[in-house]
């Protein structure tokens, strides 16, 4: 179980819960979901612009 403090004061989340409700709240945030983006794409991805050929 995870007892929020600070901001989630209040809030009690289950084992069961717990991964949904951190999906939901980097959905909500547009600042996290970037900072996520820019970290799950940092090791075995390039970025290129649309149009670019993939070699």
């Amino acid at each position: 179980m995870y007892v929020g403090i600070n901001t989630e004061r209040g809030n009690v989340i289950s084992e069961d819960e717990a991964f949904e409700y951190a999906l939901k709240k980097i959905q909500e945030s547009e600042e996290i979901r970037s900072e996520f983006k820019e970290w799950f794409y940092s090791g075995d991805w390039i970025k290129t612009e649309e149009d670019e050929e993939l070699v």
